[in-house]
Formats: C-alpha cells, structure tokens, sequence
C-alpha cells in the first residue's frame, strides 16, 4: 500500500508547475521547475522516490547546483533569474 502524499508535498507540485508555467511563458521557452520540499532543523531520511525532494535546507545548494537533469545555458539562466528577481525583490538572503 503507497502511502498518501502530505499537503505539503502537494503545495510543492503545485507551486512548481505555477513557476514553471510563468516563466516558460515570461522568456518564451521551456522551463521545468522540479519540487523541492525543506523541513528545517530536521534530519532527513530519504525511504522511497518521489517526484518531490524532500531536504534539510542545508542540502538545498548542493542539490540545486548538481550536474543531474537538464541545465540551462548562460543565457537562459540569465533571463529566469532576472523573471525571479522580478517577482521577488523584497526577499533578503
């Protein structure tokens, strides 16, 4: 028996097909956006596969930044953070 998916794990799908959605149609080409799901303070052991990863937000660089999947080019990169910026301009890291 699969266990049930957690709201949380939902949220994440459903905010990275928004994301996905709005830049692919801001710069004109396809953008996947894959779910990250952060449980901060907690450890985290991975049991299954899931099309959400489920990290301590320590681990989030290293996932992010891996060679895995599709890449963008410079230039993609470069318009999608630009999109972001514009959306986010009041978040602090």
């Amino acid at each position: 028996m699969q266990s049930r998916p957690r709201p949380g794990a939902n949220a994440a799908r459903r905010n990275a097909l928004d994301l996905s959605r709005e830049l692919t149609s801001a710069i004109s080409e396809p953008v996947v956006v894959k779910p990250i799901l952060t449980f901060p303070g907690w450890y985290v052991n991975r049991t299954g596969k899931s099309d959400v990863t489920v990290l301590n937000p320590k681990e989030i660089r290293k996932v992010v930044l891996s060679t895995a999947g599709a890449q963008l080019s410079p230039e993609q990169i470069q318009r999608v953070a630009h999109q972001v910026e514009q959306k986010c301009r009041d978040v602090v890291f």
